[in-house]
């Protein structure tokens, strides 16, 4: 519902007085008039992106992955993603790192999921003006996901309301992949036919609606109409 790797390895030491620097693998050296010189710079090239002293700090100044605290990652692990600096975040066990891009978490492909339809607001007449049903009541809504056009899972009526509440499953144990196919119609529940009420195919939404916040949908061609999901992994 956006791969760089750097490997860094250089030891730097500042030496005092008028004498003509020079590289030392100790983080502080004798300056050669007697002073302590300041702390040098050591980036461990055998730890992701390096290890920076502690006197430095981790920041976008000083790594071109993500930070983990003081140590400074190459963010493109599933456990340690980031770019540019950024504090790593943890992409869980159905997240993976988008490194072909710019080191952030997506939802891995191929994990499971299930499509939960919450609630609904549906519209108060048909398209054509005339009332749901032939007494003027209203509509008696249910959900539905197809996938490839095959139905994937209804849930059940609920009776003249034009505010159904399901909190039941469309679909179910579907890979995230997939999910840019599913189709959710609701429709008008009657014993002489079903009245397709709305149907919109449903985006992959970004990273964090997977498993987390609702997610509200509305079909450009029908008025009045809004359907509330939420994803869960299965």
């Amino acid at each position: 519902m956006k791969s760089i790797i750097t490997f860094c390895a250089l030891s730097v030491a500042a030496c005092g007085g008028g004498g003509q620097q020079e590289s030392h693998p100790d983080p502080m050296v004798d300056g050669g008039d007697g002073s302590d010189a300041k702390p040098g710079v050591v980036i461990d090239a055998g730890v992701d992106n390096g290890m920076l002293d502690a006197a430095l700090g981790c920041s976008p100044a000083t790594c071109d992955g993500c930070c983990d605290g003081d140590v400074c990652r190459s963010g493109t692990s599933t456990a340690a993603c980031g770019l540019g600096g950024a504090a790593c975040v943890d992409c869980g066990s159905r997240g993976t790192c988008a490194t072909e891009e710019t080191n952030m978490c997506v939802v891995d492909p191929a994990s499971r999921w299930n499509v939960i339809a919450l609630r609904a607001k549906l519209p108060e007449k048909k398209k054509d003006g005339r009332s749901w049903d032939l007494a003027g009541g209203l509509p008696d809504g249910l959900a539905r996901g197809q996938l490839s056009g095959d139905a994937t899972g209804d849930t059940r009526s609920v009776t003249d309301t034009l505010m159904p509440v399901w909190n039941e499953p469309i679909a179910t144990d579907i890979r995230a992949a997939d999910i840019e196919g599913l189709v959710i119609e609701v429709l008008d529940n009657d014993p002489d036919g079903d009245d397709v009420i709305a149907a919109c195919a449903i985006s992959i939404p970004e990273f964090g609606y997977f498993g987390g916040p609702e997610l509200l949908f509305q079909c450009p061609d029908r008025a009045g109409y809004e359907l509330v999901i939420t994803l869960e992994p299965n």
